[in-house]
């Protein structure tokens, strides 16, 4: 029988803090973490994509959760817990209904008790946490995994109470529903990925730049209420709808500066460009040697954009960055079911303007 283990021994995640990787309780840099945003089994799989990623094995489906009960519901959010359900409910349900995606997750009517919940009872939940209450408004929200060996076996899901009694009225729907979104999306579960890039070259190409918002809910500091097509892409990856695969393709290359020196852990954004409106997402990250994939682009011409991480708190996992450099982008061609290798890349440092 597989000994059931606490995966935030490991990999726990504070939401809008970027706390690295702690073991044993201390925090600890990690230079050769995944690239890629999905959560993966091991160190250094920076160009598996969705090989060796973790992922919920077939008989979770459905995902079940259950509300955790207490007395920490914020009375001016909330009425009532019947309330509360019903905003988590609609929230979950966007991933649910990613049409690319087979994610199924329930929000069963029984709650769990405060006293009775436990780490090792089999049961997921969500709800307000006394312990993020502790954090003084630091800690918005936070992911715990449960693993049974190498297979992921329970995650649940903590809101702090404080931060959302602390929203304005006018945005607290808005916000709480991306918190919402992101930490269920960790428990899909999901790494961060970057807010989506200013509309630079757009303005430079006289392109409608519409398309790049909102940013993806698994951006870090995100509030947008609606999933992006980044997070879609994301999930669908690990749990694809028929025919999603044959009918996206990928594009890998290699990045360097121009004396030959790999450009590590910059943000790689892909922008779909074949319709009216151009659309951001999905993007992922250079590995230590400068290579990059990315995985489910719809087939068609597709805009590359390099550039810097735009948020270094998000990331702190992925180690020293390149950030001085000039953004470059380049055109390629997606074809379904392919991964195509596009030609090398060779950035200029310095910041500024490639003409």
């Amino acid at each position: 029988m597989m000994s059931s283990t606490r995966m935030d021994d490991r990999f726990r995640h504070l939401a809008r803090l970027g706390a690295g990787l702690v073991v044993g309780g201390a925090v600890l840099a990690a230079p050769e973490a995944p690239a890629y945003r999905l959560m993966h089994d091991r160190p250094g799989a920076v160009l598996g994509g969705q090989s060796g990623a973790f992922r919920w094995p077939n008989e979770a489906w459905p995902l079940r959760y259950r509300l955790l009960e207490n007395d920490l519901l914020p009375a001016e959010v909330f009425k009532d817990h019947d309330t509360w359900r019903e905003f988590l409910g609609a929230a979950i349900q966007q991933w649910n209904d990613i049409p690319t995606a087979t994610v199924d997750i329930l929000l069963e009517p029984e709650p769990v008790s405060q006293r009775d919940g436990s780490d090792s009872d089999g049961i997921n939940t969500i709800g307000f946490s006394a312990e993020l209450l502790a954090t003084h408004g630091r800690t918005y929200g936070r992911v715990s995994w449960v693993l049974e060996g190498d297979r992921l076996a329970g995650c649940d899901v903590m809101v702090n109470p404080a931060y959302a009694g602390g929203l304005p009225e006018e945005v607290r729907q808005e916000q709480l529903t991306g918190l919402v979104l992101h930490e269920v999306g960790h428990c899909l579960p999901l790494r961060h990925t970057d807010p989506m890039p200013m509309t630079f070259p757009y303005e430079r190409l006289g392109v409608d730049a519409s398309g790049f918002t909102p940013d993806p809910a698994m951006s870090y500091g995100n509030f947008s209420d609606s999933l992006s097509v980044d997070d879609m892409v994301a999930a669908s990856l690990l749990y694809p709808a028929p025919a999603f695969r044959d009918s996206t393709g990928g594009l890998t290359g290699t990045v360097r500066f121009r004396d030959g020196t790999p450009v590590r852990y910059i943000y790689v954004q892909a922008i779909n460009v074949a319709g009216i409106r151009p659309r951001a997402g999905p993007g992922m990250f250079t590995d230590a040697e400068g290579r990059f994939l990315i995985e489910g682009l719809r087939p068609g011409p597709v805009m590359l954009w390099f550039h810097p991480s735009l948020n270094a708190g998000a990331h702190q996992f992925i180690g020293e960055r390149a950030y001085w450099f000039q953004d470059q982008w380049l055109f390629a061609e997606v074809t379904p079911a392919e991964t195509t290798e596009v030609p090398a890349i060779a950035l200029r440092r310095g910041r500024g303007t490639v003409e």
